[in-house]
């Protein structure tokens, strides 16, 4: 390896090669993926279409907690873009997927499928799973992956989390609450509880 006299090793680079001179890294790319918006925008978008979602049903409000769990109905994504306010659809436009990426980001809360979204109903979601042309069928989480945030379900709809807190995979109150902590591994990361 030719290296140039001029050419030095920046600062905090020890042991790498130098850069050629004249040579600027390029700058980081900003995320624009829906995960650094401000979690009161979030928030607000995310009670807004269960709000919506929960009110396409007949008497939905009104429902008890002896009465069927109220999964809400389906929305079109441009129905519900109607229904927001300008401003958080202006910040949802800057960024890539807009509404749809939010909504899938909230995996916990919806389910996106073909432009319409509806709540996700987590009772399905526990059924075992079909195998596919050979595959085995996805895994549970491991239980050190549960329990790390509350249940929105729990906190927000008006007639709680339809699975019991044993069966929910996210916490039905602070007590539950498992805090994990990322410790870099050889190959990948781990999750570690505290």
């Amino acid at each position: 390896q030719l290296l140039c006299e001029e050419e030095t090793a920046p600062r905090g680079r020890e042991g790498w090669p130098p850069w050629p001179s004249g040579f600027l890294p390029r700058g980081k790319e900003q995320v624009r993926n829906c995960t650094a918006l401000p979690h009161v925008l979030v928030d607000q978008v995310a009670l807004k279409v269960a709000h919506l979602l929960l009110g396409e049903t007949e008497g939905s409000l009104l429902h008890g907690p002896s009465s069927p769990w109220n999964s809400g109905g389906s929305l079109l994504l441009s129905e519900i873009a109607g229904h927001l306010d300008k401003e958080a659809l202006k910040t949802l436009k800057k960024e890539h997927g807009g509404l749809q990426t939010l909504l899938r980001n909230n995996h916990q809360v919806f389910k996106v499928q073909h432009g319409k979204v509806r709540i996700r109903d987590w009772r399905e979601e526990e059924r075992p799973r079909k195998q596919l042309r050979g595959r085995p069928a996805r895994a549970r989480l491991p239980s050190e992956a549960t329990k790390t945030r509350l249940c929105w379900f729990d906190r927000h709809h008006p007639q709680g989390c339809p699975l019991a807190s044993a069966s929910c995979p996210y916490a039905h109150g602070s007590a539950e609450l498992n805090q994990r902590r990322i410790v870099p591994g050889n190959k990948e990361l781990q999750v570690q509880l505290c």
